[in-house]
């Protein structure tokens, strides 16, 4: 049954395994911890295999499917997994919904033709849709992005096309020149990414005419970042750069030991960076001076995620590290069991954490203790995270709702 709720203790399509034992954690670096057994706290099948991490919005879950026939896309009431809405695109989707405001954004191809749609996010009526019969590239790559007023959307990331939301007009096009660009961010009337060629752009939000262009000696792979009319990105050859958007003039660059292949992290004052050289940075935002840096025994290929007053990272020797945002004094590292496969989700003091293709932990941010670890067969997407709980996709058509035994939604 759609959205069947299951009592936590009951076994379910996987395992929750939740510590038995209470009382305060230590920051511990040794093996797992004895777990108990528990189950989700709801079941939603969606028909068709989930590999897109699901999206939370006003008390709905937004989920798509590699269905390419029939219903694959799904709105589902976050705290019962019940159906609100479903829609039809007629081809695979394998990328997530893009949310904004009342719309939800969604790519997807059939063959050699390739649509970008937009539903009401709240009702499921389809708004615009917008064909482009050209192959190769599809615009069902990427995740489109929002800003400034306009929807933008990458043909498999050479191409940069800028939409009006509200009747998907096309309002520009950037050709790109066969090198692949990253994701754009929009910062005062300008719209500014990087690109393989070792390029980053500033294109004029308008008209998509090109206001400038800065060049570095390597490739960019992770998209922008913006602070204070800055835009702070990171390159292949381990350099964070940063510009004025208005006008792309270098503001400061700072020199990190390995690649950058992830977005930094800002937040006020201070960008954090990961490194290929196993190390993660706090640079001050203003100067580009270095405030800290932070050692692991592996590099983590995914931005450092800062929480309150530390900063998370997921470093492939399978821990989970946090450092004080302050300082980069550690104050906890936590074994995953395994090999993180993506970026630290954080939600209401609680950290959740996909492991390899079929588990997710949770960790408690202030203490690095674990709470409990899901695993089955099936591959998870990564967690997206709202209410105490955890919500992902699996490979076998279902979302799950994960949350610690004994718990109650908030």
């Amino acid at each position: 049954m759609l959205g069947q709720r299951m009592f936590p203790w009951v076994a379910g399509c996987g395992l929750v395994l939740a510590l038995a034992s209470c009382g305060p954690a230590a920051p511990a670096t040794g093996g797992m911890e004895k777990t108990a057994a528990a189950a989700p706290m709801w079941t939603a099948p969606v028909g068709g295999p989930v590999y897109a991490v699901p999206q939370v919005q006003g008390g709905k879950l937004y989920v798509t499917t590699t269905q390419g026939k029939g219903d694959n896309v799904y709105a589902l009431d976050l705290m019962r997994g019940t159906t609100a809405w479903k829609a039809a695109t007629g081809g695979a989707i394998g990328i997530p919904p893009t949310v904004n405001g009342n719309f939800l954004f969604i790519a997807s191809d059939v063959g050699s033709v390739h649509y970008l749609r937009a539903f009401d996010r709240r009702t499921g009526r389809l708004l615009w849709a917008y064909t482009r019969n050209k192959a190769p590239q599809c615009m069902c790559s990427h995740p489109s992005q929002v800003g400034g007023g306009l929807v933008f959307a990458l043909t498999d990331g050479h191409s940069l096309y800028a939409f009006e939301p509200q009747k998907g007009k096309r309002v520009w096009r950037f050709p790109g020149d066969r090198a692949k660009l990253t994701a754009p961010v929009v910062v005062a009337g300008m719209v500014v990414f990087g690109s393989q060629d070792h390029r980053v752009y500033g294109l004029d939000a308008a008209t998509g005419e090109v206001r400038w262009i800065q060049t570095t000696g390597y490739a960019f792979d992770a998209a922008p970042r913006v602070y204070r009319g800055l835009v702070v990105l990171g390159n292949r050859g381990g350099t964070v750069h940063a510009y004025w958007a208005a006008d792309g003039h270098p503001v400061w660059s700072f020199a990190t030991g390995g690649a950058i292949t992830a977005p930094v992290a800002v937040r006020p004052g201070t960008v954090f960076v990961s490194s290929a050289d196993r190390q993660v940075y706090a640079v001050d935002a203003v100067s580009g001076k270095k405030r800290w840096s932070a050692a692991m025994a592996d590099a983590s290929p995914y931005a450092p995620v800062p929480s309150g007053s530390l900063v998370l990272a997921a470093s492939q020797d399978g821990h989970l590290y946090a450092f004080r945002a302050a300082d980069g004094q550690r104050a906890w590292r936590r074994d995953l069991g395994g090999t993180p496969t993506s970026a630290p989700v954080p939600s209401g003091g609680v950290v959740y954490q996909r492991v390899g293709d079929h588990a997710v932990a949770a960790v408690r941010i202030a203490t690095g203790r674990l709470l409990w670890v899901y695993r089955t067969s099936a591959v998870l997407t990564a967690p997206a995270a709202a209410r105490g709980m955890a919500f992902v996709g699996t490979s076998t058509g279902a979302v799950l709702a994960l949350m610690g035994p004994g718990k109650m939604a908030s």
